[in-house]
C-alpha cells in the first residue's frame, strides 16, 4: 500500500509544537476538514475522543495513532505531525512521550478494510528504527512523502515442497511483534 494515497503535503506538519494532546488532535482534524476529508469535523472529533477514552493510542517508540471511524468522514485519510517537543500521551500502561502523531480518519464503510490495512502498513513501516528516525529528522514534506511511499515490489512467495497440500486447512498465523500489538490494540475498535 502506498501510504501517500491517503494523505497529501498539506496534511504533513514538520517540527510542530502543541501544548497538549487535545490541541494536536484538534489542529490535525482541522487540517483534514480543510482538505475536504470530513463531512462534520465535530462528529469526527467526537469519534476520536471516544476512541481515546476506549484505550491507549500511544504505541511506544514515540508514536501515537489517534483515530476515528465514523460516517462524518468522507474518505479515508491521515494527517501527520513530527514534534519539536514531546507530548505526554496515554499508552497501554502509563503516559508515554510522543514525538510523532498520525491522526487517522476512516469512514464506517471502510472500518474493517482500509482501517486495518492502513494501521498495519503504517506500523509496519514505522517499526523500522531507521525509517522512523528519518521521518522525525525530515526537513521537507517531500522527504516524508518519499518515506511513506511503498516503492519496493512485493516479494514473490513460491510454494516449497514442505508446504502443506492446499486441501488441508492451515493454521492462521497471528501477527507478531509491533504489528501484532497494533492489530490486537486496534482490532477491537
Amino acid at each position: 500500500m502506498n501510504l501517500t494515497t491517503l494523505t497529501n503535503p498539506s496534511l504533513i506538519n514538520l517540527q510542530t509544537t502543541y501544548a497538549s494532546r487535545d490541541e494536536a488532535i484538534q489542529s490535525l482534524a482541522a487540517q483534514l476538514d480543510q482538505q475536504g476529508k470530513l463531512h462534520d469535523k465535530d462528529e469526527y472529533l467526537k469519534a476520536v475522543y471516544e476512541r481515546e477514552a476506549h484505550g491507549a493510542t500511544a504505541l511506544g517508540e514515540g508514536l501515537a495513532v489517534p483515530h476515528g471511524k465514523t460516517d462524518a468522514v468522507k474518505e479515508a485519510a491521515f494527517a501527520v505531525a513530527t514534534l519539536k517537543q514531546d507530548l505526554k500521551w496515554q499508552g497501554i500502561d502509563e503516559e508515554e512521550d510522543v514525538n510523532l502523531i498520525f491522526l487517522i480518519a476512516i469512514p464506517n464503510a471502510e472500518a474493517g478494510s482500509t482501517h486495518m490495512q492502513l494501521l498495519t502498513e503504517l506500523t509496519g513501516t514505522l517499526v523500522d528504527d531507521e525509517v522512523r528516525e528519518a521521518v522525525l529528522k525530515a526537513t521537507t514534506v517531500d522527504e516524508i512523502m518519499t518515506l511513506l511511499r511503498d516503492e519496493e515490489p512485493a516479494p514473490v512467495v513460491e510454494p516449497t515442497p514442505a508446504a502443506k497440500p492446499a486441501s488441508q486447512p492451515q493454521k492462521k498465523e497471528e501477527p507478531t511483534g509491533f504489528s501484532g500489538f497494533v492489530s490486537k490494540l486496534f482490532g477491537r475498535s
